[in-house]
């Protein structure tokens, strides 16, 4: 589950990914279909589209699936490719093994180090801490101070005064 609200997510996709149209899921388009309806019906007769190598078989079969010109269909495209992002290892080190899950384990242990390896290179390091600090807030969690750690003994006086007050 993503912890955050809709324009926080466009705000930082848009920062990892920036030469790339990114429209959220909306009442009127709340799915891939719809959003592949709304580009035919813009005039666009070939669709890309980009998925985890694991969801590759699905998306192919709904997307043929409503493609033509029979009963039922929403889109006619010429071609329709889905193309993968990538294979994920997760024994990989840095991005190539990164995944939501670990993205949220970093944030919720507090270890920005190892979060911003997920983070692709160019993005600035304020916008990582920013990213960070919004996923931690999205999922409840919040910086604090626990005042009953700490302790302070001051000592006033000293050995030629013969005196000393804790």
């Amino acid at each position: 589950k993503n912890p955050l609200d809709v324009d926080t997510k466009i705000k930082h996709a848009k920062r990892f990914f920036p030469k790339t149209n990114i429209e959220p899921a909306t009442k009127e388009f709340p799915t891939f279909l719809s959003h592949a309806a709304k580009l035919h019906a813009a005039g666009h007769d070939h669709l890309i589209m980009v998925a985890g190598s694991d969801r590759i078989p699905e998306y192919e079969k709904l997307l043929h699936k409503y493609n033509g010109t029979h009963k039922g269909a929403l889109f006619n495209f010429k071609k329709i490719e889905v193309k993968s992002a990538g294979q994920r290892d997760p024994d990989a080190e840095g991005v190539e093994g990164m995944s939501a899950s670990k993205m949220r384990d970093h944030a919720k242990n507090n270890n920005f180090v190892s979060f911003k390896q997920g983070i692709p290179a160019h993005v600035p390091e304020k916008h990582s801490k920013e990213f960070f600090r919004d996923i931690r807030k999205g999922m409840g969690l919040h910086e604090n101070v626990d005042r009953s750690m700490f302790k302070a003994i001051f000592v006033t006086g000293g050995p030629e005064i013969g005196r000393a007050h804790v």
